[in-house]
């Protein structure tokens, strides 16, 4: 296969795949901790929403190391900022487990995130080196089920892991799979990336502004970041509620986990198959308003079932769908835009949607679960908010 680095077909496979395989580390470094949450809480004695921060940190410190590394990656290189990012994240993912204490884990979680956010826009960056443009929308659906066995896998094996072996068997976990990345990279990988784009600040600060007037664009990454918040609400809230008051094993948590994110994955291949007889506007109209309905209708529901784990089950699936219609279409409508700076367009869009995610993640952890209502008002007000964005903000600029 003809490439960009002139690679014979088995290196390029080799490289593809290697690079393939650190994707659900990706996907799973806030899931796989989920079902640990309540034995956090418990034995740092600390309060759950203290224990819930572990998501905001990570999500603060992921959105910072995305928005930096694509940047330096065009300056610098992809190589070696991975080789940092994946031997880092190994390492202090041990420090929480030596140190148990919840400053020191929320400092971890931040590091973790800073770390993770660089392999993955370096990750993404080097497909995009390796593979010409014609094969990379193919390669696009496997990078997509490979980051998507995180988040379905990831909380399944993190309650086996909890029920067996405690919160601090997820950090050992987290360190030994990154070091096999580390490895297989460091000798796999080679640079990809020489087109270099020195640092100038005033180039990028031109390139910004143009993307933050677009009132269009900036509208796709905040529904992204809601969408996605959906899911992370499920897993700040969820854990406490199965857990603690109805009294299930964090198995019991993960295999609900595993069902939900099943649904996730299937609703990416069937966005995928309804964009060839739809415009995306079209879908996305009708998708929020029949998941914002959906969700109204779990909120009546859950007044009379307060205490229903098939309740929850059956509305939070509904809120996963909808993160994955709105998520995916925002971002491939947003890619659509800013071709010519692509790189400033992407790492504004994640640097939102990341830090969006974390904000949400915030208030969303000060949250007392009382019942399973608490967590259904939490989906309608996301969903609510995203109705407005698209019908107020995105869709009277553009039509996609």
């Amino acid at each position: 296969m003809e490439n960009k680095l002139n690679l014979s077909n088995k290196q390029s496979t080799t490289i593809i795949w290697t690079l393939l395989m650190v994707m659900p580390l990706l996907g799973m470094t806030i899931d796989l901790i989920a079902p640990s949450l309540p034995a956090i809480s418990s034995q740092l004695n600390i309060s759950d929403s203290l224990a819930k921060e572990t998501f905001t940190t990570f999500l603060f410190g992921f959105a910072f190391g995305n928005f930096f590394a694509g940047f330096i990656s065009d300056a610098y290189g992809r190589r070696n900022i991975l080789r940092i990012g994946l031997f880092l994240f190994s390492v202090i993912s041990i420090v929480p487990v030596l140190f148990p204490e919840i400053n020191v884990l929320l400092a971890s979680r931040f590091i973790q995130g800073i770390t993770m956010g660089m392999s993955a826009i370096v990750v993404r960056a080097a497909f995009s080196d390796i593979v010409p443009k014609d094969k990379l929308v193919h390669l696009g659906a496997v990078i997509g089920m490979m980051w998507g066995l995180g988040p379905v896998i990831g909380p399944l094996i993190g309650s086996y892991l909890q029920e067996n072996f405690g919160w601090q068997s997820c950090f050992y976990f987290f360190s030994i799979v990154s070091l096999l990345n580390f490895i297989s990279v460091f000798f796999i990988v080679p640079e990809t990336h020489f087109n270099r784009q020195p640092l100038k600040f005033k180039t990028i600060q031109r390139n910004m502004l143009e993307v933050l007037k677009s009132r269009t664009f900036i509208a796709l990454p905040i529904m992204m970041g809601m969408s996605y918040s959906l899911i992370l609400s499920f897993h700040t809230m969820a854990p406490f509620f199965i857990q603690e008051m109805l009294h299930h094993s964090p198995v019991f948590f993960g295999k609900i986990a595993l069902l939900l994110g099943v649904g996730y994955v299937i609703t990416t291949i069937v966005v995928k198959k309804l964009l060839r007889h739809f415009l995306a506007s079209q879908i996305l109209s009708i998708s929020i308003i029949f998941f914002l309905a959906a969700a109204i209708i779990g909120l009546i529901l859950s007044y009379f079932y307060p205490n229903s784990v098939t309740l929850l089950v059956i509305i939070s699936l509904m809120m996963f769908i909808a993160s994955g219609f709105i998520f995916l279409l925002s971002l491939g409508s947003g890619l659509a835009m800013f071709g010519h700076i692509i790189g400033t367009a992407t790492a504004i869009m994640y640097l939102i949607n990341g830090g969006l995610n974390a904000t949400i993640s915030f208030i969303v952890s000060l949250t007392h679960i009382n019942n399973l209502t608490t967590i259904i008002w939490v989906y309608v007000l996301l969903m609510s908010a995203i109705t407005i964005v698209y019908f107020y903000l995105y869709k009277p600029q553009k039509s996609t």
